[in-house]
């Protein structure tokens, strides 16, 4: 029974560690983003 082993502190601790998780890759898939854009626009240039 692995819900009998499931806490409340684990619960949180996963939920925090899932959304640093998801924040990272959102941050991450802007940043790349933004420099997509910014190559485009300087090849553009050039």
């Amino acid at each position: 029974m692995l819900i009998n082993n499931i806490t409340p502190s684990s619960l949180r601790r996963s939920w925090v560690v899932n959304i640093a998780i998801h924040d990272g890759l959102t941050c991450f898939s802007h940043t790349s983003n933004t420099l997509i854009l910014i190559t485009k626009y300087v090849m553009w240039i050039v």
